[in-house]
């Protein structure tokens, strides 16, 4: 009997991706195919899995290091160790030593915020467009494109100032735009609307014949590049503000909450986080007031106990500092200063290369 030859990792990934096609989000799968076609494919598409080694693995990474940054490079990475993950689960023989090849580090994120000035600006130069509360609610609540492309006013009570995130809108696999329920639970979310947003809102005007607050002209979510020609890119230009992407704004919302000291656990419920793990990894940046203000908290508290009685005279001579190293001791005396209690001396400690307390 003729033997089978264990398939190449082209012929493999084409089999995977066949049949991950109707059990993956949308996002998720042309993610997964572009990374098989443009990168891994390339790389080592010719060789047997049965013959993949963990310096198969290297030759890949050494050719994304060329042509993408270390996100991008991470992503295929996870990409070919989610299907050699279904090959062994599935039986297929290969050398399970390459899943422990190392994933390329994550390249830095920089976090561009717009200032507090153009965050005005922008507001002043969105006053009366019909993409008004796009920017108010991007502003105030970080709300991603997708998700205001695919709000509805199903989704708003003005009256009981609450907005309900239920979806995001997106594209399918036969290139549609559709709206589908959050990638996470904590994307769903219930939100109480600022006055800022009830007016903008309120000056919206209604599309007939879809629900869709911001609908494309067939009526269904408008196409990212229609959205940047249409809204954001008029509304920059015309507040004069840097040309930074419109989730700028998530990121701003972000800041300028966290800077306000609003807890950080509900700016990550406001954003739709998961868990604040992802928010102080990303916004680390803005909670330096905070502990600013932790710090003055505990002076506040517990004031000034520990201070010098008489520092300019315990502070050793220049042939002091000269003298034998081995038995040179420095001594300092301390008073306590407690609240209605007479400044008291104690025994001073002393500490030097090779004395002791």
């Amino acid at each position: 009997m003729r033997a089978v030859l264990a398939p190449t990792v082209a012929e493999f990934l084409a089999d995977w991706l066949s049949g991950r096609r109707d059990d993956l989000r949308a996002q998720t799968y042309m993610a997964y195919e572009s990374h098989v076609r443009l990168h891994i494919v390339p790389a080592i598409g010719g060789v047997r899995l049965d013959a993949l080694r963990p310096e198969d693995i290297d030759s890949l990474r050494a050719r994304l290091s060329r042509v993408v940054g270390g996100t991008t490079a991470r992503h295929v990475h996870m990409t070919l160790r989610a299907a050699l993950g279904d090959a062994e689960r599935r039986g297929i023989a290969f050398d399970h030593t390459v899943r422990q090849v190392a994933a390329p580090r994550r390249t830095g994120t920089v976090i561009e915020t717009f200032t507090h000035g153009e965050v005005d600006a922008l507001l002043t130069a969105a006053y009366g467009h019909r993409f008004e509360g796009v920017i108010a609610l991007a502003v105030t609540f970080g709300l991603r494109r997708g998700e205001l492309i695919g709000l509805a006013w199903g989704q708003i009570d003005l009256f009981a100032r609450r907005l309900v995130v239920t979806g995001t809108a997106s594209r399918a696999l036969d290139g549609e735009s559709v709206v589908t329920p959050p990638k996470a639970a904590a994307g769903s979310r219930s939100l109480t609307l600022p006055q800022i947003v009830i007016d903008a809102l309120t000056r919206t005007p209604r599309t007939e014949g879809t629900d869709l607050v911001w609908p494309g002209s067939n009526g269904k979510p408008m196409a990212p590049t229609n959205f940047y020609a249409q809204c954001w890119n008029p509304i920059r230009k015309r507040a004069g503000v840097r040309p930074l992407h419109f989730h700028a704004l998530r990121h701003t919302c972000a800041t300028l909450a966290l800077r306000n000291g609003t807890e950080p656990h509900v700016v990550a419920a406001i954003l739709g986080h998961a868990n604040i793990t992802t928010l102080l990894s990303l916004y680390a940046h803005s909670t330096g007031p905070s502990t600013d203000a932790f710090a003055a908290a505990i002076d506040a508290r517990e004031g000034s106990r520990l201070v010098p009685s008489d520092i300019s005279n315990d502070i050793p001579s220049e042939g002091a500092r000269r003298g034998n190293r081995r038995g040179t001791i420095l001594e300092t005396t301390y008073s306590i200063r407690e609240k209605g209690v007479p400044a008291q001396g104690f025994e001073p400690w002393t500490l030097g290369l090779g004395g002791s307390r």
